[in-house]
């Protein structure tokens, strides 16, 4: 359990959970209990990127309450970080992609002597070069992972995504060119205002048709792609709920 290491690539700076206090530290907590390598629990058999434990063990072991453990795991799920499954009795948290934050469990050795330097040197190189190739390994499994989330987008929020866009066009909003990777990166948002901030389908087409029939009104959040309409959703649901 206290012996191994995992790896943290400087890149978590522009992980989309990384400024979510809770859900930061409960990641790296998870990848630090996962199993690196295969284990039996009781006859179960924990594999390796996993660990077996409840939601109050967790708790005590991350400082978290409950409930904030709760969120946690289902903000990650989300995102296709990590995959659960729990009993009456426990646990089992998956690490999604394990591999990528440790490839093995063995630190790099800095004792070098005179004699090995110029070996050294050139083993150096080809650990670099290896790291290297690792990192573009990497980046092919995130390109892969981002593909599969884009792919899984339900066709609610791609509905949804020309609809506001129609909707904006229709009213002379100054939008910018929205091509196919825009389009996709606000599908992305109308996808997590329904996925994470829990607003059903319903409500935001309502939402969008609202914008339509006010836009331009004075009281109404200026709202000119799917990321605002996302961050300003609770002052628009307020200005729905009073007509």
């Amino acid at each position: 359990m206290n012996n191994g290491w995992i790896k943290l690539h400087r890149k978590i700076l522009k992980w989309e959970w990384f400024d979510d206090p809770n859900t930061c530290h409960f990641f790296q907590y998870c990848k630090l209990r996962a199993n690196f390598e295969d284990n039996k629990w009781r006859g179960i058999v924990i594999e390796k990127g996993s660990f077996i434990s409840s939601l109050s063990k967790m708790a005590k072991e991350t400082g978290l309450t409950i409930q904030q453990v709760r969120t946690s795991i289902k903000k990650l799920k989300s995102t296709h970080e990590l995959t659960s499954e729990t009993t009456n009795r426990y646990t089992v948290i998956a690490v999604t992609n394990y591999e990528l934050y440790q490839q093995d469990n063995t630190p790099p050795n800095n004792q070098t002597t005179n004699k090995q330097q110029t070996d050294n040197k050139r083993i150096t190189t080809d650990k670099n070069n290896k790291k290297d190739s690792s990192l573009e390994e990497s980046e092919e499994l995130k390109k892969e992972k981002k593909k599969k989330i884009l792919s899984t987008l339900p066709e609610e929020a791609w509905t949804a995504t020309d609809s506001l866009i129609a909707v904006l066009k229709d009213n002379n909003a100054p939008l910018k060119n929205i091509d196919g990777r825009a389009r996709r990166t606000w599908a992305e948002h109308i996808d997590k205002l329904n996925r994470i901030d829990g607003v059903d389908y319903e409500k935001i087409n309502a939402g969008i048709e609202y914008i339509g029939k006010h836009y331009g009104e004075k009281y109404l959040p200026l709202i000119l792609s799917a990321a605002k309409l996302r961050e300003k959703w609770c002052n628009l649901h307020v200005y729905i709920t009073k007509d």
